[in-house]
């Protein structure tokens, strides 16, 4: 409908698997470098994996293209078959013919045709697509054909290309030995932000046009939001945002045409869903625009901050006690004044508070007082530059440790803040330490290679969130840093580089609520 307006020749973001539309990604290049690496150097089996619509199966088809006439191939889509149906084709797509109706007899005429090849030096190599689907005992008939070969080489080189389910499946103890000869892996990754723009103006150029047709700097930021960099998905909007465009009779696309594409796609029910939990819609599965997801966390850290605010606010101007009522005031006469009747105010205690010089001591509400020379006592002490009577304990105060000698404060007393004059502890600097981070140890880092429950906590809340596909295993793999990159890219953070410090830990946070 839009290719006259446009002068296309043809659409350019079909969805079908066309080598002439391949753009090669940094992951597309290094997958398409393992495939010939394997295959010339006689590596038997090979593992291709990536993501629905990452581009495999093209992938596949261009990597036809790429190898030598000396080199013949069989490719298989559509694995789900019987093992005898897929020995038929195994050998109807090498050109052997449909001779034979037993599993002896497939494989012997294999077996035939592979010599010969070797013999005039060429090389076989077999493709299997969408091998995730393939049943525990067809794997093993696969394993099987690998065993045909000589005492110094294979005789047929092996392509399994599938979802990440596929390594799964591998891992299996019943497919251990076939897992055991896979030589070259390799998993196919999302496309980058920068490469976003560049795969669009690639795919255009190849549909005939002449570079008359603009995307703007923030669609192709919302584009990269909505797809996670899966070009099946860019595909889809982009194909959408051309029609939008068409209508409005403009050659630039921009952010606003790519909102309205979303909404269209997500009204139509065209959206792709991928892994989807059945009580729960992930974050990522929303239409939000780059823009949306900027103003929703920053909604966010102001609703945290004005709360850190308030507190330490209020732990100024009312005194810790009121915040938190953990202690009661003992008066200087060794009288307890329990924590109710000290915030009650003047003349409200039985043992006027009102008339005491100072508030001196406080101790433990409700702690047994034995008169033993061994009890400790956590108490504060008001530094003020009056003795005027005190209701409730100012802002500079000070942890102290009575009840103990020199020795045992030593040992009670934990290490983090230094001591003031007289052992005690400075209350307020430890207050803004416990709040700002600067004392005690370095925030803890995840990052790949670590593993534990942390480990598996963060997979299950990235799981939640739609960046991790796979069910958490506790281990910190390259699948964990690349959902936590995807997270990071998606809020912008200032660090992208899959490890899971402060900075994530808090957005992840924000983001589940906590």
């Amino acid at each position: 409908m839009y290719r006259s307006f446009f002068g296309l020749t043809e659409k350019p973001f079909n969805v079908t698997p066309d080598p002439r539309f391949l753009f090669f990604s940094k992951s597309h290049e290094e997958a398409l470098g393992h495939l010939i690496y394997g295959i010339k150097e006689r590596k038997g089996f090979i593992e291709i994996t990536g993501e629905v619509g990452t581009g495999k199966t093209i992938l596949c088809r261009s990597l036809l293209d790429e190898l030598d006439k000396d080199v013949r191939t069989a490719l298989i889509l559509n694995p789900s078959l019987s093992e005898i149906e897929l020995l038929k084709m195994i050998n109807g797509d090498f050109g052997i013919g449909d001779k034979g109706n037993t599993k002896k007899e497939l494989i012997d005429n294999l077996n035939k045709f592979l010599l010969d090849q070797l013999s005039e030096g060429k090389n076989a190599v077999l493709i299997i697509d969408e091998a995730q689907n393939l049943e525990p005992q067809i794997m093993e008939q696969i394993r099987l054909l690998s065993n045909l070969e000589t005492a110094s080489e294979k005789l047929i080189q092996i392509i399994l290309v599938g979802q990440p389910e596929l390594r799964e499946n591998l891992a299996l103890p019943n497919l251990r030995q076939l897992n055991q000869r896979i030589s070259v892996r390799y998993h196919i990754k999302a496309l980058e932000m920068e490469e976003i723009g560049r795969y669009i103006y690639h795919r255009l150029a190849v549909a005939g046009s002449r570079g008359d047709i603009k995307f703007t700097s923030s669609a192709i930021e919302s584009i990269y939001v909505y797809s996670q960099g899966i070009p099946r998905k860019v595909n889809i909007l982009c194909d959408q945002a051309l029609l939008a465009a068409y209508v409005a009779e403009t050659n630039e696309v921009d952010h606003f045409i790519i909102d309205k594409s979303i909404e269209e796609i997500e009204a139509k029910g065209g959206r792709e869903r991928e892994e989807r939990h059945e009580s729960e819609t992930p974050v990522s599965h929303y239409p939000f625009t780059g823009s949306m997801y900027r103003g929703f966390s920053y909604v966010l850290l102001l609703i945290f901050f004005t709360g850190l605010g308030w507190l330490l606010y209020n732990i100024d101007k009312r005194g810790l006690m009121e915040i938190f009522p953990l202690f009661g005031v003992k008066h200087s006469d060794g009288e307890i004044i329990t924590e109710d009747a000290l915030l009650q105010g003047p003349g409200h205690t039985e043992t006027g508070a009102s008339s005491r010089s100072s508030v001196k001591d406080v101790t433990e509400s409700g702690a047994n007082q034995e008169e033993s020379s061994k009890a400790a006592e956590v108490i504060f002490y008001v530094e003020s530059d009056n003795n005027q009577d005190e209701e409730i304990i100012e802002t500079e105060e000070t942890l102290m440790l009575t009840g103990v000698g020199t020795k045992e404060k030593e040992n009670l007393i934990p290490p983090g803040p230094p001591l003031t004059k007289g052992g005690s502890i400075n209350f307020s600097s430890l207050i803004k330490g416990v709040f700002s981070g600067e004392e005690g140890e370095s925030p803890f880092i995840l990052e790949e290679g670590m593993s534990g429950v942390d480990v598996k906590g963060l997979q299950r809340e990235l799981y939640e969130l739609g960046y991790l596909r796979e069910n958490p295993k506790g281990y910190f793999d390259e699948n964990t840093k690349q959902a936590v990159i995807d997270f990071q890219r998606s809020f912008f953070l200032k660090s992208v580089d899959g490890k899971v410090g402060p900075e994530t830990r808090e957005v992840l946070n924000l983001v589940l609520g906590k």
